[in-house]
């Protein structure tokens, strides 16, 4: 019943083309669909890194008629994002108003201090860091 709400609301969402076009969502789930990536921050190391696996499958996804999409949280770093790391469409969700806090209902408060914890410890965030900076994925923030 929560996944059918939260479609329900999805399908009520817009983004943004990179030239301001207001796109519905419901148009983005035409013919076979959609897999759609949430990029907070398309600057971010470890958002590249998923964006250049998931874009992979760009290929097999298009030959299915199945739409790849990012809706990134901001421009920053968007130019680089598309040209290196994201084979599919990017939208922008200015401000993350209307993707982000949808996707992120019930999720804990203490997320980011774990994440920083595992960092410290030499935990699954650390591996990831040292994974990206072996592919030569960098930060670029600022």
């Amino acid at each position: 019943m929560a996944a059918a709400n939260k479609f329900a609301q999805l399908q009520t969402l817009s983004a943004k083309t990179r030239a301001g076009e207001e796109l519905p969502a419901k148009s983005m789930f035409h013919e076979g669909g959609a897999v759609i990536f949430l990029a907070a921050q398309a600057q971010v190391r470890a958002v590249r890194e998923h964006a250049a696996t998931i874009s992979e499958l760009a290929p097999t996804l298009a030959a299915k008629k199945i739409r790849l999409i990012a809706i990134a949280g901001e421009e920053l770093g968007a130019d680089e994002f598309t040209e290196k790391f994201w084979k599919g469409e990017l939208f922008i969700d200015q401000d993350k108003k209307h993707w982000f806090p949808l996707m992120h209902q019930g999720m804990s408060k203490t997320a980011n201090c774990t994440s920083c914890w595992s960092y410290l410890s030499g935990g699954e965030t650390a591996k990831t860091f040292k994974r990206m900076k072996a592919k030569g994925i960098e930060n670029q923030m600022g």
